[in-house]
């Protein structure tokens, strides 16, 4: 009686158990890696970067290139990623995305009714990067071989995190962000872009781009993108997306050439670490934002006649990054003030810290950014001066040579 009793509890635990019903096979799928947006005639241009197996699996190069990238026109992404069933003998599988590249002409007309399927679609992850590609269609940009990373939405992935890291003009967003910063008022989204980095002559998309020395062409990421709620309306340079990212908070380290006020002659500094608080305040009605930074930089290379070892002689260079990080951030609220677009979200800091007179402007926000008050308080602080003491030029100097 309890040898059945037994039984009968594992057949009803059976009936529980799914098995393998929804089982897909690694050969019956083509696992994407980066997905490409266009808009031309008013019409999406998908483009899936796939992955080739067999060439990523070998441990030696064979004659095969690594991914393949299919393109196909459709009303919807999802539409388009069934519709490749047409032309692809397996079926599309979008959960290792990397990379998100939004045609230029599509962010133009706005982005927001493509990204709800980035949100929505259950088998996306959503640790993806988003960028914009510059001067080319999107399919262009996946359609490049990269001559050191086998993958291209890899290379792209690995760049961003990298330059982020050690270069202040780029910085990575995802998908959240994104839509949080479209959402939010006060604030509107800057994205990273990319584009085509051409030496010599070669051809990307094909296999030779990746056997040549110094004729090929790579990917290369470009300062931000700026947007007015969801349209792309213009970019910034490369000081100006360095100026975004030291207001907020987001350089981790960057270097930067600086004039010593001599001619022909700059000192290069490394920023190892950077703090930034911007706080507001209302002066006769208008607002004030007052900017604090605190940069610990060393210096990494001089052709100055400034002594380094001299601590007085230190605060110049010192000095002179601080003239050289004003003007950077002179620049980037020059740049707000021109696009009337808050993509510093100072909107956002006055609805926090002054909430009532928020209110009563939030609707003319945008003609307010066309001046704008700030004040500065900056401090360098110079920690090391590297491996040697005296510039060889300056030692040079000093012996009356």
């Amino acid at each position: 009686m309890r040898v059945a009793r037994g039984t009968l509890v594992y057949l009803c635990l059976l009936c529980l158990l799914s098995g393998c019903w929804s089982k897909t096979e690694l050969n019956e799928i083509g696992i994407v890696t980066a997905i490409g947006i266009d808009l031309i005639d008013d019409e999406y241009i998908i483009s899936v970067q796939i992955l080739n197996p067999s060439e990523i699996a070998q441990i030696a190069s064979s004659n095969q290139i690594p991914v393949y990238v299919y393109s196909i026109k459709a009303n919807s992404i999802l539409e388009a990623i069934k519709k490749m069933s047409t032309i692809v003998s397996r079926e599309i599988y979008i959960a290792h995305t990397r990379m998100v590249i939004i045609g230029e002409g599509l962010a133009v007309n706005g982005i927001s009714h493509i990204l709800d399927f980035f949100t929505r679609y259950n088998e996306l992850r959503p640790d993806f990067y988003l960028v914009i590609a510059k001067d080319y269609r999107a399919e262009e940009i996946m359609s490049v071989l990269t001559p050191l990373e086998k993958i291209p939405a890899n290379k792209m992935y690995t760049s961003m995190i990298l330059s982020e890291r050690i270069w202040a003009p780029t910085r990575g967003v995802q998908i959240d962000e994104l839509i949080n910063t479209i959402l939010s008022e006060g604030m509107e989204p800057v994205l990273t872009g990319i584009t085509l980095y051409k030496s010599g002559e070669s051809e990307g998309d094909s296999e030779s781009n990746v056997k040549n020395v110094n004729q090929y062409e790579d990917l290369q990421l470009t300062p931000f993108s700026v947007f007015r709620q969801d349209r792309l309306i213009g970019w910034l340079t490369e000081q100006e997306s360095k100026g975004v990212n030291y207001l907020n908070a987001d350089v981790i380290s960057t270097v930067g050439p600086i004039d010593c006020q001599e001619e022909n002659r700059n000192f290069t500094t490394e920023v190892t670490s950077a703090k930034a608080d911007v706080i507001s305040k209302i002066v006769s009605g208008k607002p004030v934002f007052l900017v604090n930074i605190t940069l610990a930089a060393e210096l990494k290379e001089t052709s100055c006649q400034i002594d380094p070892t001299n601590k007085e002689s230190l605060k110049k260079y010192e000095q002179l990054m601080i003239k050289e990080l004003r003007h950077t951030l002179g620049q980037t609220f020059a740049a707000v003030e021109h696009y009337q677009t808050d993509f510093l979200g100072l909107g956002n800091l006055l609805k926090r810290q002054q909430p009532s007179y928020w209110e009563e402007n939030k609707q003319n926000w945008q003609e307010q950014l066309s001046k704008l008050s700030v004040e500065y308080q900056l401090d360098v602080t110079i920690k090391r001066i590297g491996t040697t003491t005296k510039p060889y030029q300056f030692e040079k100097i000093e012996n009356g040579n």
